[in-house]
């Protein structure tokens, strides 16, 4: 693709990148679309025609069109209209995040993905601790959100550890070696989201970082080495954090039986939920009806695919069984032995370690912004990269 094509798409595409950031951020609509999700699907479309082999054969895309349909059956039978309009643009989305791999691909894409996620990372570690240090001492972030001074700690948590991962590895890891600095970044991402008081996203970062250790783990000592000062260091900082505030200490007590109980049971709740009206919908409920009775509340189930297979019935459940399967078998690429170029470049191993945390993240929210279809097709691309890689060891291997 001709370097002034790149720069072109790039200008399209500033309203999407602003709006992947925060998608709150002031925006311009056309009909039922921002200019942001236009310009994806522009753009996205544009990439298809010109370069139509590009990622054909993904299965991401399969199982989420597979998935979206079942959504659209739902919806028609149920004469949900609402709901099957809003798949249709769902689907628009997806197929422009198909060919969005191929701008995201070329230097220009590349170089607007970095710029990206180190915005992002900086946008809301600032958010983060504008809000926790505010007055002179440490605020609760849960009293904040009940208040209505911050938004959802899980949607601000994703942000910093997605964008936290892909920073920290994309300028720190090189040729199957992480920097300091790279284990520094990861570790403000993990403490942002510690002082957010969402344990699963302060655990998904702290996953991010076990997996670029095995993937480093024939250099694992020195890592060990590198990363033991910094550990020692982080401990002591949350050790003094827990101490100085209540909402933390109680929320990261994991001797508080009855908190934890407490705070996680609804969540199985919600499975069994979730599960019980597949049984009773098997052709599914439609995109905009997918919530579940909890103690004579309706609730959202806090699980995106949950929400999928909901609304689409059994079809979607295979849509979502084909699309989840890829992801986890792209991150185990990288875990085996093998794949040493890929390993090599940390804008790939960037990706993969980013994209595959990001769908963790989705058991536990529900989360349809801009950002989820941006994501998606970053998925694509490591998906068509390691198949592309597979081919390549393939006939090497044959000239042996």
């Amino acid at each position: 693709m001709k370097k002034s094509a790149q720069l072109w798409y790039l200008v399209l595409l500033i309203p999407t990148f602003i709006e992947s950031i925060d998608h709150k951020l002031p925006t311009v609509s056309l009909g039922p679309l921002t200019i942001g999700r236009l310009g994806f699907i522009i753009v996205g479309i544009l990439m298809l025609f010109q370069y139509p082999n590009q990622s054909k054969d993904s299965n991401i895309y399969k199982g989420l069109m597979i998935m979206l349909l079942g959504n659209i059956i739902a919806g028609i039978v149920n004469n949900e209209m609402d709901s099957v309009s809003r798949t249709i643009a769902f689907s628009l989305l997806m197929t422009g995040a198909l060919g969005m791999t191929t701008f995201f691909a070329t230097p220009i894409g590349r170089n607007a993905l970095m710029v990206f996620f180190i915005s992002s990372f900086i946008y809301w570690v600032k958010y983060m601790f504008d809000r926790i240090f505010s007055g002179g001492s440490i605020n609760a972030y849960s009293a904040l959100f009940i208040e209505g001074d911050a938004i959802n700690h899980h949607f601000v948590g994703m942000n910093i550890s997605i964008a936290g991962l892909f920073t920290s590895i994309y300028f720190f890891y090189k040729n199957n070696n992480m920097k300091i600095w790279g284990y520094f970044g990861i570790g403000i991402a993990a403490i942002a989201c510690f002082l957010s008081e969402s344990r699963s996203n302060t655990l998904f970062t702290l996953s991010g970082l076990l997996l670029l250790l095995v993937i480093q783990r024939k250099n694992i000592s020195r890592q060990v080495f590198i990363l033991l000062p910094f550990l020692i260091v982080a401990y002591l900082a949350v050790d003094n954090l827990l101490q100085e505030s209540d909402a933390l200490s109680q929320r990261f007590d994991i001797n508080d039986t009855e908190y934890q109980e407490r705070t996680t049971g609804m969540r199985f709740d919600m499975i069994y939920a979730a599960f019980n009206q597949l049984v009773q919908h098997p052709i599914g409920k439609g995109f905009r009806n997918i919530y579940v009775n909890i103690d004579g509340r309706n609730l959202n189930i806090h699980n995106q695919y949950l929400s999928f297979i909901i609304g689409g019935g059994i079809i979607s459940l295979i849509g979502v069984i084909i699309w989840l399967r890829q992801v986890i078998l792209g991150m185990f690429s990288y875990l085996s032995f093998g794949m040493f170029r890929l390993k090599n470049d940390s804008f790939y191993v960037a990706i993969a370690i980013s994209t595959f945390i990001f769908h963790v993240t989705l058991l536990t929210l529900e989360f349809s912004t801009l950002l989820l279809f941006f994501i998606i097709s970053l998925a694509i691309l490591s998906e068509t990269k390691i198949k592309e890689e597979q081919r390549k060891m393939r006939y090497e291997s044959s000239l042996k």
